[in-house]
């Protein structure tokens, strides 16, 4: 049973290492979006103020 417990511990690093990395993957993406729909915002203000002044 003990020598068994040392693959348990190295299973649950695993799960948990590879949680941690999905997790932050998650956020960098999110962030992305923010930072690209906001940028598509201001396109899209920039081409209705273009519009309004034609």
């Amino acid at each position: 049973m003990e020598g068994n417990l040392i693959y348990l511990v190295a299973a649950y690093a695993v799960f948990l290492g590879g949680l941690a990395l999905y997790v932050i993957s998650l956020a960098v993406r999110r962030r992305n979006l923010e930072r690209d729909a906001r940028a598509l915002e201001e396109m899209a203000r920039e081409i209705r103020n273009e519009t309004r002044n034609t």
